[in-house]
């Protein structure tokens, strides 16, 4: 599995997580309604690379995607997206 948290956006009522498995693909969401600045990425294969971002939303919308943060699952890591 794969561990990401970040910094509490103090608008934001939940967040939503995208990634993507190589470079220059697509971004797709893996989880939306997020309450809580962390999420655990159990759908991940050994030797693969992964790349999240995080958006905050609240009742005026979505924000601009974080920066971009980057996990190989290789045994039990953690990655945090820049606070």
């Amino acid at each position: 599995r794969i561990d990401l948290s970040w910094a509490a956006v103090a608008a934001a009522t939940t967040y939503t997580v995208s990634k993507v498995m190589r470079n220059g693909g697509s971004y797709l969401v893996v989880a939306r309604g997020i309450t809580t600045p962390q999420f655990e990425d159990k759908a991940v294969s050994q030797g693969t690379t992964y790349t999240y971002e995080v958006r905050a939303v609240n009742n005026n919308g979505e924000s601009s995607p974080s920066n971009q943060a980057s996990a190989e699952f290789a045994k039990p890591v953690k990655a945090g997206l820049p606070h």
